[in-house]
């Protein structure tokens, strides 16, 4: 379930994206116009739960220790519900539980807490999915096309 510091920064993060799409004509093209985004993210669901992270920290070589690799996913789509990762973007304390790809084993790896900016960006970007936009590259479950999808939204919809 969602606790209620999570509800509090996706209520907030909801209502700055809401300012953003009707105020900012690149965000809302970006996220299908201003119509379709919006309606989009009114008639989604949103849920926080665990999404999939795997890293690569290798324990030997001059790189032990170092994590050379990371898919943690912090938002995804299915269907009209949007769900953000309760190990992930949420992680308590910023700490996402991962999967060691090199040893299989779970590990912890570090980030800050989630704020209104990362949720917001997040869920603009799965808002671009549920639209399906052509601004972004709605196949992006390789770390390039994801990647380059984030930047966008960073660009268009003016999150740091």
């Amino acid at each position: 379930g969602t606790t209620p510091d999570q509800l509090k920064v996706i209520v907030a993060a909801i209502d700055d994206l809401v300012n953003r799409i009707k105020t900012n004509k690149d965000c809302a093209d970006l996220l299908g116009g201003q119509e379709k985004a919006l309606k989009a993210l009114r008639d989604s669901t949103i849920s926080v739960e665990p999404l999939k992270a795997e890293v690569i920290i290798p324990t030997s070589g001059s790189r032990a220790g170092q994590m050379i690799f990371g898919r943690v996913i912090v938002g995804e789509t299915a269907g009209k519900t949007i769900k953000l990762g309760s190990n992930t973007i949420f992680a308590p304390d910023g700490r996402i539980s991962a999967i060691n790809i090199a040893t299989g084993q779970p590990v912890e790896v570090l980030t800050k807490p989630a704020d209104i900016n990362e949720v917001g960006e997040t869920l603009a970007h799965e808002t671009a999915h549920r639209t399906k936009s052509k601004g972004i590259i709605q196949d992006d479950n390789n770390q390039t096309n994801n990647d380059e999808n984030n930047a966008r939204v960073r660009k268009a919809c003016g999150y740091n």
